[in-house]
């Protein structure tokens, strides 16, 4: 069963002015790609689908 779709939460106040300060803060922070180890056969089912769907 589904469940149902509530209001996005709204920070207010110091909450509101703690995020801020923690997203302007880590927004230039560099972090390493995450080798996935079956990206290729992914690039090719993309490619071969995409491909099937140009004809």
């Amino acid at each position: 069963m589904a469940v149902p779709i509530t209001p996005t939460p709204v920070l207010e106040g110091k909450d509101a002015a703690d995020f801020i300060k923690t997203i302007l803060k880590e927004q230039d922070i560099k972090v390493p790609l995450t080798p996935l180890p079956r990206i290729e056969q992914a690039r090719k089912k993309i490619r071969k689908n995409a491909d099937s769907a140009e004809e």
